[in-house]
């Protein structure tokens, strides 16, 4: 007999679970293999061993409270996945409608922060200085050319 296959039996075997054609088989092979008999033995000291310790008891309703708590645990856990996944193509379209238009917008403010006006060479030299007076009053005076620039 395939040791392995007996080995795969020991435990339904010392649990009296297995058919009296399998409870003989095993018996034969435990007295003819020594190897299959000293792992029969070890899983009896460790049921022995088992059997010591006592029984936790637990409440009545445990199985059904803890599988209650898991799904409400689930269900307020959000997901952005999910919930991108429920929202209808409309508002996904509206969303990077919305996104484009900012970035295009931002764009044009960028490349054009001072209006239609560029900054003359001082005005850049003065902005692009590492100092944090300088770069104040660089800023100071760009905005009070735009303001009389505007008034005329």
């Amino acid at each position: 007999m395939n040791c392995e296959l007996i080995i795969n039996k020991l435990i339904p075997y010392i649990d009296g679970e297995l058919s009296t054609a399998d409870m003989k088989e095993v018996e034969q092979h435990l007295r003819e293999c020594n190897q299959c008999a000293a792992e029969y033995k070890l899983l009896l000291e460790l049921n022995d061993a088992l059997d010591v310790i006592p029984a936790m008891s637990v409440p009545r309703n445990f199985a059904k409270e803890t599988v209650k708590k898991a799904a409400l645990q689930r269900e307020e856990r959000f997901d952005f996945a999910d919930w991108w996944r429920s929202v209808t193509f409309v508002w996904k379209a509206a969303a990077y409608t919305a996104a484009l238009a900012g970035i295009l917008v931002g764009g044009i403010f960028a490349k054009f922060p001072f209006g239609n006006q560029m900054p003359n060479d001082n005005e850049i030299k003065l902005l692009l200085t590492d100092d944090e007076s300088s770069l104040s009053k660089s800023y100071t005076i760009v905005l009070q050319q735009g303001v009389n620039n505007d008034e005329q």
